[in-house]
C-alpha cells in the first residue's frame, strides 16, 4: 500500500485507517520528509501522549530551551534543546536534519508500539474513533 502523507495528523489518521483495514506492513518517507522541513513529530495515539506538530523553522522556538518532546527517549529530545535544533536549522547544519530523522523514527516506532498495544488491549477501535475526533476538534 503506498500512503501519501502529507500532513502531521492526516498521515497518522492515514496509517490508522490502514491498519484499520488490515494492512500491516507500510514503507513511507513521511519521517524523513518531515525532518527535511524542519518538522518534529509529536502526534499522540493510545497510551502516546499528543503534542502539536512542531515547525522548528518556527521563531518561537529562538528561545526555547527544552526538549522537542518532553519524554521522548531520542537523543534530539535527550541532549539537545528547541533552540539548539532552531539555531541548526537557521545555519544550514546538516546534523539538524539527522536529529529531526533520529527524532521522528524514534516517535513513528512509539506511534506504531501505541497502536500493536491498542490492537492487543482491544481498544483500537475506541482509540482510533478517539483520534480521528481530536483530529476533527
Amino acid at each position: 500500500l503506498s500512503l501519501s502523507l502529507s500532513c502531521h495528523q492526516r498521515a497518522a489518521g492515514e496509517v490508522l485507517a490502514a491498519v484499520a483495514a488490515g494492512v500491516d506492513i507500510f514503507h513511507s518517507s513521511y519521517v524523513t520528509g518531515c525532518a527535511a522541513n524542519g518538522v518534529a513529530l509529536a502526534f499522540g495515539f493510545g497510551s502516546l501522549p499528543a503534542h502539536a506538530p512542531l515547525n522548528l523553522w518556527s521563531t518561537e522556538h529562538r528561545s526555547a530551551f527544552t526538549p522537542l518532546v518532553a519524554g521522548c527517549p531520542c537523543v534530539a529530545c535527550c541532549r539537545h534543546t528547541r533552540a539548539y535544533i532552531h539555531h541548526l536549522l537557521l545555519t544550514h547544519e546538516m546534523v539538524a536534519h539527522i536529529l529531526l530523522t533520529v527524532h521522528n523514527y524514534t516517535h513513528w516506532n512509539l506511534f506504531f508500539t501505541a497502536i500493536r498495544a491498542s490492537i492487543a488491549g482491544g481498544t483500537f477501535e475506541r482509540d482510533h474513533q478517539r483520534f480521528l475526533a481530536d483530529l476533527a476538534a
